[in-house]
């Protein structure tokens, strides 16, 4: 039992997990919140954090090859016992089980509806390979088997869609107001009956994003929204507000950035951003121009990043829209 476990784990390090032993991981992270284990915090500390990255990331991260040591010291027999019953009862949970009743699947004349009466986010699986992070009080439907032309599926709350890339095949999300339609990304979307706005924001890929309407002639009020942008539909007055997601995601490969700098010019800091993230930096005041940067910002998130920036060049930023925008008097 202990030589599955561990298997298990450093196929995914090793970056050779099929998606079904990902989805396998990733359940068990949803189920077992890190703050409420005294056991393996580091370890699934380490795994939580590499499966969020390549769930949310198109791009592949550089494969670990070799399996941490502290994995293998110390792991105590009952602490295996508990990860390996977990697993089984999350791909296999019982009938009359806890994990049995916590989604509620229904199959009708409409296709597969599938309910998250739980208090976690759960996954789902679809059969084209698209995952689907169901968060609680939510619901989606989807046919049974997707048409040739499309893949739709209709959803009901909030849930982050990781799309299989089908350039032949379109994956379309139908909320209360708006439709989401994408070839492959990954994105959320917030729709929920009793708010008054409708939230969609793009972590990986392009999708794009239009009123719905029954009249095909209408032209539709829609927007395309790249990685790291959101969009904020108002049911009342129909209106779309793009802005940048609160938390940006890097979307290059951590062989192509280098978050260390020595006496380097401000201009070259805010170019690395903008590539990492891509997000546009629009430096106002020429007296910044001239100054230099010293720190290392790897580790941190891009909001921490541009603070420390920042206060080093008595400057500030302002998120406008889709920009960053950099004022200040300048270097002392």
């Amino acid at each position: 039992m202990k030589n599955n476990i561990d298997t298990l784990i450093q196929k995914f390090l090793d970056g050779n997990a099929s998606e079904q032993e990902e989805l396998i991981l990733e359940q068990y992270l949803l189920d077992n919140p890190i703050e409420g284990v005294t056991l393996f915090e580091l370890e699934k500390n380490d795994i939580d954090s590499r499966l969020r990255k390549k769930l949310e990331l198109e791009v592949p991260s550089k494969p670990m090859k070799t399996l941490p040591m502290y994995w293998k010291i110390g792991v105590s027999a009952a602490a295996i016992l508990l990860v390996c019953i977990t697993l089984v009862l999350t791909l296999n949970p019982p009938n009359g089980s806890p994990l049995a009743g916590l989604l509620d699947n229904t199959i009708n004349n409409d296709g597969i509806e599938v309910k998250n009466t739980s208090k976690i986010p759960r996954v789902i699986l679809l059969e084209d390979g698209t995952k689907v992070i169901l968060e609680p009080n939510s619901y989606i439907t989807y046919p049974e088997h997707f048409l040739k032309e499309n893949r739709k599926v209709h959803l009901f709350g909030e849930a982050f869609f990781k799309v299989k890339p089908n350039p032949n095949k379109p994956f379309i999300v139908y909320t209360e107001n708006i439709v989401t339609q994408v070839l492959g990304t990954s994105f959320r979307i917030k729709s929920f009956k009793q708010s008054e706005q409708i939230e969609v924001s793009v972590v990986s890929g392009k999708v794009s994003v239009y009123e719905s309407s029954n009249d095909q002639e209408v032209q539709k009020n829609g927007i395309i929204l790249t990685p790291n942008q959101k969009v904020s539909f108002k049911k009342n007055d129909k209106k779309m507000d793009i802005s940048i997601i609160p938390e940006p995601i890097i979307q290059i490969p951590d062989t192509l950035y280098n978050f260390k700098f020595n006496e380097e010019p401000v201009n070259k800091v805010f170019n690395l951003l903008y590539m990492a993230y891509g997000i546009h930096i629009e430096i106002e005041n020429n007296h910044i121009q001239n100054c230099t940067f010293t720190g290392d910002l790897g580790g941190l998130t891009m909001n921490q990043q541009l603070e420390l920036v920042c206060r080093s060049i008595n400057g500030k930023y302002e998120k406008r829209g889709t920009s960053i925008f950099v004022t200040g008097t300048g270097c002392p």
